[in-house]
């Protein structure tokens, strides 16, 4: 939220929102979620809906929720205990925003998309065991991550399964458009999609049509300075099937 008025960087919407400080970020995203499906329900008795939410859990600085999370005491080390009620904070918003969902009757008519953008930093708390490495790193404990996805038309052969299929984050936006019924289209003279539709396989629990995916291919000599983009200059990763190749 800033640390004095000079630097005030919350906004809601286009206005610095100050009224805000104090109040832990999961709580509140999640709270502004909830507020904005019930406003868009109660607006439209046929509401067509896409909600975006991306919280700050689970990262760094490690800023422990409110309250008490007893299935957390247990855990010895500092990082790894705060770690821990941040993700069990970040369980109990995605809980009470699903719930929202079921009250206002649209649940069923919903997909769900739950992932993450990279591994757990290993030096904040982090723990990608059986993976190696984390975030920042090319191995699988730094690109691999966790994903659930929910829909009520999935058959019983899939539904609380898991699917083993390599996808790519990539993917995403192509994939939730064909579970739309649409195809993904681009304006004349862009290139064509990195996206693979995963739809049919998530359906049907078959291999994904993904076979390959490039990781990294940052080239040492074009990649100087503090360019955000090219943390890890030199390094390429490319996986094809069970295989991959890091250098």
């Amino acid at each position: 939220h800033g640390v004095s008025p000079q630097s005030l960087d919350f906004h809601e919407n286009f206005a610095q929102a100050p009224q805000y400080v104090g109040e832990y970020s999961t709580n509140l995203f999640t709270r502004k979620a909830i507020e904005w499906i019930r406003n868009t329900t109660n607006a439209n008795p046929n509401p067509t809906t896409f909600l975006y939410f991306s919280t700050q859990a689970v990262h760094t600085p490690l800023d422990a929720p409110p309250g008490n999370w007893p299935g957390c005491s247990h855990i010895g080390d500092t990082n790894r205990r705060t770690y821990c009620a941040i993700a069990q904070s970040l369980d109990e918003g995605i809980g009470n925003l699903t719930q929202a969902y079921k009250n206002l009757g649209i649940f069923d008519d919903t997909v769900f998309l739950f992932l993450s953008d990279n591994g757990g930093d290993t030096t904040e708390g982090g723990f990608n065991m059986p993976l190696r490495g984390g975030k920042g790193s090319l191995w699988e404990g730094g690109v691999r991550t966790q994903t659930f996805l929910h829909w009520s038309g999935f058959s019983t052969r899939v539904s609380g399964s898991t699917w083993g299929g390599m996808a790519h984050v990539a993917d995403w936006g192509v994939t939730l458009t064909a579970a739309l019924g649409h195809v993904a289209s681009k304006p004349a003279g862009e290139p064509d999609f990195d996206g693979v539709n995963l739809w049919p396989a998530l359906q049907s629990g078959d291999a994904s049509p993904r076979t390959e995916i490039l990781l990294s291919m940052r080239a040492a000599g074009e990649c100087v300075g503090k360019d955000p983009l090219c943390r890890h200059p030199g390094y390429l990763a490319y996986r094809k099937g069970r295989w991959k190749l890091i250098y």
